[in-house]
Protein backbone atom coordinates (compact mmCIF):
# COMPACT_ATOMS: atom_id res chain seq x y z
CA UNK A 1 0.00 0.00 0.00
CA UNK A 2 1.35 3.36 -0.50
CA UNK A 3 2.32 5.51 1.80
CA UNK A 4 0.67 9.35 2.15
CA UNK A 5 2.35 12.39 3.27
CA UNK A 6 1.10 16.03 3.82
CA UNK A 7 1.76 18.60 1.71
CA UNK A 8 1.07 21.80 0.46
CA UNK A 9 1.08 22.69 -3.53
CA UNK A 10 2.55 26.13 -3.96
CA UNK A 11 2.33 26.34 -8.37
CA UNK A 12 4.24 23.53 -9.57
CA UNK A 13 5.99 22.90 -6.10
CA UNK A 14 5.01 20.47 -3.00
CA UNK A 15 6.13 21.91 0.28
CA UNK A 16 5.82 18.76 2.79
CA UNK A 17 4.38 19.59 6.19
CA UNK A 18 5.18 16.61 7.68
CA UNK A 19 7.28 13.37 7.12
CA UNK A 20 8.51 13.95 3.78
CA UNK A 21 9.47 11.16 1.53
CA UNK A 22 13.16 9.79 1.83
CA UNK A 23 15.55 8.54 -1.06
CA UNK A 24 13.98 10.73 -3.39
CA UNK A 25 16.76 11.44 -6.17
CA UNK A 26 15.88 15.11 -7.65
CA UNK A 27 17.08 13.97 -11.45
CA UNK A 28 14.02 11.21 -11.89
CA UNK A 29 10.63 11.70 -11.98
CA UNK A 30 8.03 10.29 -8.71
CA UNK A 31 4.44 9.32 -9.75
CA UNK A 32 2.21 10.89 -7.31
CA UNK A 33 -1.49 11.27 -6.72
CA UNK A 34 -2.96 14.84 -5.29
CA UNK A 35 -6.34 14.88 -3.52
CA UNK A 36 -7.01 19.36 -3.24
CA UNK A 37 -8.91 19.57 -0.07
CA UNK A 38 -11.43 22.09 -0.33
CA UNK A 39 -10.39 25.41 1.24
CA UNK A 40 -13.91 25.96 1.99
CA UNK A 41 -13.57 22.53 4.07
CA UNK A 42 -10.52 22.97 5.83
CA UNK A 43 -12.03 26.56 6.76
CA UNK A 44 -15.43 24.89 8.22
CA UNK A 45 -13.14 22.71 9.97
CA UNK A 46 -11.13 25.39 11.76
CA UNK A 47 -14.38 27.12 12.32
CA UNK A 48 -15.72 24.14 13.70
CA UNK A 49 -12.97 23.83 16.31
CA UNK A 50 -12.90 27.68 17.00
CA UNK A 51 -16.55 27.45 18.07
CA UNK A 52 -16.20 24.59 20.12
CA UNK A 53 -12.84 26.32 21.98
CA UNK A 54 -15.49 29.21 22.54
CA UNK A 55 -18.02 27.31 23.96
CA UNK A 56 -15.39 25.23 26.39
CA UNK A 57 -14.04 28.97 27.63
CA UNK A 58 -17.32 29.87 28.21
CA UNK A 59 -18.66 26.97 30.16
CA UNK A 60 -15.30 27.81 32.15
CA UNK A 61 -16.17 30.88 32.81
CA UNK A 62 -19.75 29.98 33.99
CA UNK A 63 -18.20 28.20 36.59
CA UNK A 64 -16.07 31.12 38.21
CA UNK A 65 -12.67 29.86 36.23
CA UNK A 66 -10.82 26.94 36.99
CA UNK A 67 -10.93 25.33 40.43
CA UNK A 68 -7.34 25.75 42.06
CA UNK A 69 -5.75 28.17 39.51
CA UNK A 70 -3.70 31.11 41.31
CA UNK A 71 -5.09 34.13 41.85
CA UNK A 72 -3.45 36.04 38.77
CA UNK A 73 -2.77 39.50 40.65
CA UNK A 74 -1.83 37.60 43.51
CA UNK A 75 0.94 35.57 40.95
CA UNK A 76 1.83 39.16 39.36
CA UNK A 77 2.64 40.68 42.82
CA UNK A 78 4.54 37.68 43.98
CA UNK A 79 6.35 37.83 40.37
CA UNK A 80 7.14 41.10 40.55
CA UNK A 81 8.27 41.58 44.10
CA UNK A 82 11.10 44.56 44.72
CA UNK A 83 14.16 43.87 44.27
CA UNK A 84 17.75 45.69 43.98
CA UNK A 85 18.65 46.69 40.64
CA UNK A 86 21.95 46.28 39.27
CA UNK A 87 24.23 49.01 39.84
CA UNK A 88 22.35 51.03 42.24
CA UNK A 89 22.14 51.45 46.03
CA UNK A 90 19.02 50.18 47.71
Amino acid sequence: MPKTYAGVLRRDRIEWTGESPQGLAADRPVEVRVTILSETESDQSAAERGRKMQEALEAIAREGGLPGAPDGAEWQRDVREDRSLPGRDA
